[in-house]
């Protein structure tokens, strides 16, 4: 039996990041998936001919790449390979009535409007809302419970201008904004890429903050293979920290699970450096969630109850099972 200071269920690029930070950490990490590789949504098949390598989920990561998680694990990430590359276009359409690309130059976005004669319309929309830019993405990574995003979004919604263009739905927008069948054709995917129909309310705004989003950060993806990337992503928590990667087969914590394989993280401790002391003191029960990053405490756990694995369950002698898909319990703690 070996002993882990923390174990992630589910081997996403998530879970990869937060074995990474928890190993530099000086933790043992147990990585479990039951897929045949790790990687989650980051993965590439050979689908249509033989050498030619598709992105079945991710194709770009500007989320990833703009965090603070890339920007610690880059300089090992980069060792391993990872090469990410920003495209000057990130984005195009082809109609019937016409095409066009949108670019990682304002400038270029702007005359590409002008042409397909919406370009006075294109240029107020984004003066209008210019004024929203840093308190909106100042949001995006706020927490929004806080007092101060409170006073934040209470001065955005006393503008008028803010509140009508928040409530509007993206075909209202773009029918409002332009005459162009082509750049209304370019911008309104983006509402749907967020999960937001074209005509919910309030799915307008984030068509909006994707064209400025995507034109200052753009679409970028790894110059290798996204199997690439999630390798690199486990190595570094690993190689460089003279662990090593440990296929197993098991059957994980009870006879339902489809769970049959699993992913070692293993952390080998030397004297002396920083983060090598085993984590005596923790006594607390760690959920990574799929969307989150690391080091969340699931509620309701601590050193008072006792916890268990059941199928990427932390459960509560007496209470209800608390979802999670990771468990760091206390060092010792065994991975049956």
């Amino acid at each position: 039996m070996d002993a882990w200071d923390a174990v992630i269920i589910g081997s996403g690029h998530n879970a990869l990041v937060a074995g990474a930070f928890l190993a530099r950490d000086g933790w043992r990490v147990l990585v479990l998936e039951e897929r045949d590789r790790p990687g989650g949504l980051v993965r590439t098949e050979e689908l249509t001919l033989p050498g030619f390598k598709h992105d079945v989920y991710a194709s770009a990561h500007p989320l990833f790449t703009a965090g603070p998680a890339y920007a610690a694990l880059a300089p090992d990430l980069a060792g391993r390979g990872l090469e990410y590359r920003r495209p000057r276009y990130w984005s195009g359409v082809a109609t019937p009535a016409g095409s066009t690309v949108l670019s990682s130059d304002p400038a270029e976005n702007l005359a590409e409007a002008e042409r397909l004669g919406d370009g006075p319309a294109f240029a107020k929309l984004l003066k209008d809302f210019e004024p929203f830019v840093e308190p909106v993405f100042g949001l995006l990574g706020a927490e929004l419970s806080s007092r101060e995003s409170a006073r934040v979004i209470g001065k955005l919604f006393r503008d008028r201008g803010f509140a009508q263009l928040f409530t509007l739905t993206a075909r209202d927008l773009l029918t409002q904004s332009f005459t162009s069948p082509v750049l209304k054709a370019a911008l309104a995917p983006w509402a749907l890429h967020l999960g937001r129909g074209p005509d919910e309310a309030n799915s307008g705004i984030w068509v909006l903050l994707c064209q400025i989003a995507l034109t200052l950060a753009g679409m970028p993806g790894p110059a290798v293979p996204r199997t690439a990337r999630r390798r690199a992503v486990r190595r570094a928590a690993v190689d460089s920290r003279g662990g090593r990667a440990v296929p197993v087969r098991a059957r994980l914590f009870r006879p339902a699970s489809r769970a049959v394989g699993a992913a070692a993280l293993r952390r080998r401790t030397a004297a002396g450096g920083r983060g090598t002391a085993p984590r005596r003191r923790t006594r607390r029960a760690f959920a990574v969630s799929q969307r989150g990053g690391a080091g969340t405490p699931a509620r309701g756990t601590d050193h008072r109850h006792r916890r268990s694995l059941h199928c990427g369950q932390l459960t509560r002698a007496g209470g209800p099972g608390h979802r999670a898909v990771a468990v760091a319990g206390r060092p010792g703690a065994t991975a049956r």
